[in-house]
């Protein structure tokens, strides 16, 4: 028996997939990003070497079969080959946990320097190394906050009586909100 267990964990490790996942006692789990083992995420690396190797055979055999076909000859095909892409499904949840957790860390960095920045730190230095934003990201965030302030002070800073907010529309008789305000 203990032959049998020998040579099953080395075809195991032999196909790159965690122990974690075939044993049944070790019990797989999908939680926290923290909790992702070092091998999920030698897996992961693996799968995508598959994936895109997959993607190079997927693509020969298009080729064969569309110039084999007469659909168009291989220099058209060499023209549009860097067109065709292939989208595997991705484990999407653990794409977000690993992202939140980042951005939780980065927050909690930024927290931390709060009381630094202008000081020792620049705000676009914070924004580029801790938040890791690039140039147009920056540009984006920026004028995201104008136009917040400018929303603002249109409504005021508390919410403000800006007559034609639907906050502070009187309903009619019928129950319809009016445009005027008492």
């Amino acid at each position: 028996m203990q032959d049998i267990e020998y040579f099953k964990k080395k075809l195991y490790r032999s196909l790159n997939v965690p122990i974690s996942r075939l044993e049944p006692e070790a019990g797989f789990t999908l939680g926290r990003a923290s909790e992702i083992s070092r091998d999920e995420l030698k897996f992961n690396k693996f799968v995508r070497r598959l994936r895109l190797r997959f993607s190079q055979l997927f693509n020969k055999a298009l080729e064969k079969q569309l110039v084999l076909k007469g659909v168009m000859s291989l220099e058209e095909w060499n023209q549009l080959t860097h067109y065709v892409k292939y989208d595997f499904v991705e484990d999407n949840h653990f794409t977000e946990l690993k992202n939140s957790e980042m951005m939780r860390e980065r927050i909690q960095i930024l927290t931390d320097l709060e009381q630094h920045v202008g000081t020792y730190y620049s705000k676009d230095w914070v924004r580029r190394n801790v938040l890791r934003l690039n140039n147009q990201e920056i540009e984006e965030m920026q004028i995201e906050m104008e136009q917040e302030q400018q929303d603002q002070s249109d409504f005021g800073v508390g919410g403000g009586a800006h007559p034609e907010a639907p906050w502070n529309q009187q309903p009619e008789e019928d129950g319809t909100p009016s445009s005027e305000a008492s």
